[in-house]
Parts: structure tokens; sequence; C-alpha cells
């Protein structure tokens, strides 16, 4: 039974595997194998994770009935959504899109009136069906690579 719940310190520790696991299965859907090794050179790694989910930006987590993360996602103080990865045995549940309602409901709740994402690929239509606006197609080069994503953005109400 998987279900939401607030960041907690500890969960740092799991956020790399999850990020791994999340490009390396889940995007690969709709990147090739080059696009999905340089981007797996992204991951930021625990301590990063922890420094940056320390800065009080808003953060929810997807756990297990062991508590154990299986997904991750923040809100930072300007609305900008930086991390919205989710292992792929979350795939199927809904709980993506539960982990965006409540970051959508707690931006509300503290004044945030926009939200904004760099989406990939894998998220755009989880970001639209929450009526995300889709922008523009972001070419990028990770080492050497292109790969891309897209703007988008949420006015709140």
């Amino acid at each position: 039974m998987m279900r939401l719940r607030p960041y907690r310190q500890d969960d740092a520790a799991f956020f790399p595997d999850i990020f791994d696991a999340a490009v390396s299965v889940t995007a690969l859907n709709h990147y090739d194998q080059r696009q999905v090794d340089a981007w797996l050179t992204l991951n930021p790694g625990e301590a990063a994770f922890a420094k940056a989910y320390g800065d009080g930006r808003i953060a929810s987590v997807i756990v297990d009935g062991d508590e154990r993360p299986l997904g991750f996602a923040d809100v930072e103080q300007d609305g900008h959504i930086q991390f919205f990865y989710c292992h792929p045995d979350v795939s199927g549940t809904g709980m993506a899109a539960e982990l965006l309602e409540r970051l959508e409901e707690s931006a509300r709740a503290t004044g945030i009136k926009k939200l904004s994402v760099e989406s990939s690929e894998t998220a755009v239509g989880l970001f639209r069906r929450h009526g995300f606006t889709l922008g523009a197609r972001r070419n990028l080069r990770i080492d050497g690579v292109p790969i891309h994503n897209y703007a988008m953005s949420k006015e709140l109400d």
C-alpha cells in the first residue's frame, strides 16, 4: 500500500536510486539509451539531495507500507518544481498524480501563484492532465548528447 507523506531528512538516502530507476527504466520509453545514459550523469547524489531538500521547499514523498520512499517531488519557494521522480513500481498506480496534486495544494496554501517545471517527454502527459500549459521545447546537450524537455507552467487560483 503506497501513500504520500512529507519529506523527512533520512529520505534523501533513497533519492539517488529512485532517480536512476526512473531515468533508466521509465524514461527509456521516450529517450534513447545514449540520452538516458547522459541524463543519469545528472544524478545529484544523496548529499546534494539532502542539502536541496533542507532549504525550506515544499517536498512530498511516496512511500510503501514499510515507509521506503518510491517517489519524490518538490516545489521551490518561487514555484519551480525542481525534482519529480518516481520509481517504475509507482507507474500505473495513480500515485504520481496524487503527488502532483499534493504539491499544488501545498503551493497554494503558502501563497505561490504559479508553478513551473522543465518536464521530460515522459512526464508531459501527467503535467498536461493537471492543467499545465505546454511551453517551448528545450533542446539541450548533456556531455555532447542531444536531449530535450519542455518548459511548462500552471497558474494557481
